[in-house]
């Protein structure tokens, strides 16, 4: 494309039908019976009359008659009433012979990959397309490490766009910044605009006024990066191999940082699947990237999942040899939905963040729990997990969501806290909207000096203090569960067994031993040498650790010790 159109080739197309319209009133045959098959039909569910392929033994598959190719050969007045769509990964080779036979390719026949694109909701060529981002924060970083995890095609940024005057003429990641009144309006539409920050909704208004379109001049990053027509050809072109089959994809959904929208926890995924801030929840959970996700595990190819990393690896089972449509079908009603979304902490632990982040983005947070209590679908889940993103008991957002006169009562909460901030007003607020209760005390030391010194704000002695709360709770059975998180690191890993001492006096059911992660605290270098307790391949652990968790597994404890990875 010519980077000095204002213009781009491309089609929005938000109800999934498209180009399919093509297919309307035709008699389906697919070309192929095997995995391509079963992958594009579990996607697809189209009403496929009978199949082609090149056994002559097979003549029934999936209930339906199967021809066999060189014997095929339909009269000249059929030819416009038939569709064969081919799956199969030799489409240079059966094309052609389609033609043979009289078919047209994109009138009567198909490539399978040549309907993939019906399935996005935003069709741009971005390895053809200039682009410029707007936004240089965080949001931005996140957008790009995505999507140069997931896709190869590059996208050629031409600048960045930011709204703080003071950035002008600086450069983010060798390019110009650039403040929005710096380029006049046909300018601006010379390159595809990538929105990443939050405030989608005011920008949007922002480049309206200056007369861009969305999603013909800009759109909002998610639109970009969850493409499900990248995706499905990435789960059919991969190569299965036995693991789990994970009940979490079509019963339980996550919703973190920026409005990020995933099934399962974002740590275990390489790609959410939609951002509720430009997007329904329930959009989102019937949508075309939420059904390929689940295919991905269905066809054990795990395309978007971090294996080594889920709690659920080690309940591998053989590859199926049949699935389809039904085997991804999300539940009505979710068991659990889980809030990482509100950033706002009192504290500022090291592996985590700099400084405490108060209410600063307290818009956003409001904006996404408002959208969140407006969906029948969460406010219909049985279970709620929260909040892994920060303190529970701090954020206005969370606070909205889970504990205002509009939020629903669950049927269970785990409520994830530093405990710093817990009290009998906050347990009285926990209380009325759950019903079953497990509180997870997130602790990082087992004694005052590594505890302080690592969970940078908090008191020891409030830990203790606290515990024992939980603790006379648990034991009047007012709360179900008790138990503590530990993020394992250089810094704590001897103090393992004592935490599990630690829990144990206090009659708590289990500690949570979690493999620390770098979520942009550290730099790489200090990351490998002197913070993980895992070698670079961030799955087996570090000799010293080893022995830890050795020694905790020769002794005898009267609560569980759960390792989040493998040993």
């Amino acid at each position: 494309m010519d980077s000095g159109h204002d213009s781009f080739e491309f089609l929005i197309d938000l109800s999934g039908a498209g180009d399919m319209t093509i297919l309307t009133g035709k008699k389906i045959i697919i070309y192929g019976t095997g995995r391509f098959q079963m992958d594009f039909e579990t996607i697809f569910d189209l009403p496929v009359a009978a199949y082609l392929s090149e056994d002559k033994q097979l003549t029934r598959y999936n209930q339906k008659p199967v021809h066999f190719v060189d014997d095929f050969f339909p009269a000249l007045q059929e030819m416009d009433s038939l569709a064969v769509i081919v799956c199969d990964f030799e489409r240079d080779r059966i094309l052609p012979l389609l033609a043979k036979k009289g078919f047209v390719h994109g009138h009567n026949s198909f490539y399978a990959e040549d309907l993939f694109e019906t399935l996005d909701q935003l069709r741009i060529d971005f390895s053809t397309t200039p682009v410029a981002l707007w936004g240089t924060g965080n949001a931005c970083k996140e957008f790009l490490d995505y999507y140069s995890a997931n896709w190869a095609e590059e996208l050629d940024i031409r600048y960045y766009l930011d709204n703080d005057i003071s950035k002008q003429g600086q450069e983010y990641r060798g390019k110009p910044i650039r403040h929005p009144s710096s380029s006049p309006p046909d300018e601006l539409k010379r390159a595809f605009i990538i929105v990443t920050p939050s405030f989608y909704t005011d920008i949007k208004r922002q480049l309206e006024e200056l007369g861009l379109v969305e999603f013909w001049h800009f759109a909002f990053w998610s639109f970009v990066l969850v493409r499900p027509s990248l995706m499905l050809k990435k789960v059919i072109h991969s190569t299965p191999r036995p693991g789990p089959e994970c009940a979490y994809a079509t019963s339980r959904l996550n919703v973190a940082m920026h409005g990020v929208y995933a099934c399962i926890c974002i740590p275990f995924m390489t790609l959410p699947l939609g951002n509720i801030l430009v997007q329904s929840c329930e959009e989102i959970w019937h949508s075309a990237a939420a059904k390929i996700f689940r295919l991905s595990i269905v066809n054990h190819t795990y395309c978007f999942c971090k294996l080594p990393f889920c709690n659920e690896a080690n309940k591998s089972k053989p590859v199926r040899n049949h699935y389809g449509s039904a085997d991804i079908a999300p539940s009505d009603v979710l068991h659990t939905v889980e809030f990482a979304f509100d950033c706002t902490c009192n504290l500022h632990c090291e592996s985590c963040r700099d400084t405490a982040i108060h209410a600063h983005a307290g818009k956003i947070h409001l904006q996404i729990a408002d959208r969140l209590l407006s969906s029948p679908l969460v406010n219909a889940a049985e279970w709620c997990l929260c909040c892994g993103g920060g303190e529970v008991f701090a954020g206005k957002g969370i606070e909205r969501l889970l504990f205002s006169e509009s939020a629903p009562v669950r049927n269970g909460g785990i409520i994830q806290t530093n405990l710093q901030l817990f009290n009998e007003k906050n347990w009285q607020r926990v209380r009325k909207h759950f019903r079953s209760i497990h509180f997870v005390a997130s602790m990082d030391g087992a004694t005052p000096e590594t505890f302080e010194r690592i969970r940078r704000g908090a008191k020891f002695d409030v830990m203790i203090r606290n515990l024992g709360l939980l603790a006379a709770l648990r034991k009047t059975g007012e709360i179900e569960k008790a138990s503590i998180n530990m993020v394992v690191q250089n810094k704590n890993y001897q103090e393992m067994p004592a935490m599990l001492e630690l829990a144990e006096s206090f009659d708590f059911d289990a500690v949570r031993f979690v493999q620390i992660m770098n979520w942009g605290s550290y730099s790489e270098q200090q990351y490998r040498n002197e913070i993980t307790m895992f070698e670079n391949d961030d799955i087996v652990m570090k000799p010293e650790l080893k022995a830890v968790v050795d020694f905790i597994r020769s002794r005898e404890y009267n609560i569980m010790a759960h390792f989040e990875w493998q040993t």
